[in-house]
């Protein structure tokens, strides 16, 4: 379970792209994380999950030298709630990374990649109008900021325990400028997930 973008589509490029946006570089989704035997990882070590996934996104994306360093002095406990009836715990944090805009991304594994991903969101919402290629950044719309620009990101990730062997991780972030303008929403689209066994 991944998801990776929020906000809207404006002239064709998601507003993630766009760093007058208030959503730039701002994304959410989760994991769900099945451990071989119970253990009580602590929040680092879930942190670790974020950091392998956009090290890996970043190269995907072509950057030669993908980068998340967490800020672990940001680490902090915000509340403790109940999540679909399973113990969940809000963590606040912050990291430095790269952003994911190029004027070399493209190619037809990227697009292909997104267009899967717009295929997995309008099945979620059949209502929902979104191609591969509103999912790519637009060098047009972002020439304004340098290739893989080192930002600093905030956001908070929700650990649910669901069972001794079992937990799910919600994300959700912006910029250390956005997050402030966002944070309303992203909360109450993160508190919003549900989980469901099948």
């Amino acid at each position: 379970m991944n998801y990776f973008t929020i906000g809207s589509i404006n002239n064709g490029v998601s507003t993630r792209y766009l760093p007058k946006s208030n959503y730039y570089q701002s994304w959410l989704g989760g994991y769900i994380v099945k451990f071989p035997m119970a253990k009580d990882w602590s929040v680092p070590e879930h942190y670790r999950l974020g950091e392998a996934d956009q090290k890996n996104w970043l190269t995907v994306f072509g950057d030669p030298q993908p980068l998340l360093v967490p800020d672990l002095k940001s680490i902090r406990q915000i509340a403790r709630i109940k999540v679909c009836g399973y113990p969940a715990e809000i963590i606040q944090a912050a990291a430095w990374t790269h952003s994911d805009i190029s004027s070399s991304v493209s190619g037809w594994p990227l697009k292909l990649l997104m267009s899967g991903m717009a295929n997995i969101m309008k099945f979620s919402k059949s209502s929902l109008s979104l191609s591969g290629n509103e999912l790519l950044p637009n060098w047009k719309e972002t020439d304004s900021i340098s290739n893989y620009e080192k930002i600093y990101i905030s956001g908070y990730f929700i650990i649910v325990n669901i069972s001794p062997l079992i937990n799910a991780i919600l994300y959700g972030n912006g910029t250390s400028k956005t997050l402030p303008k966002i944070k309303t929403e992203l909360l109450s689209l993160m508190k919003s997930f549900r989980i469901e066994k099948v």
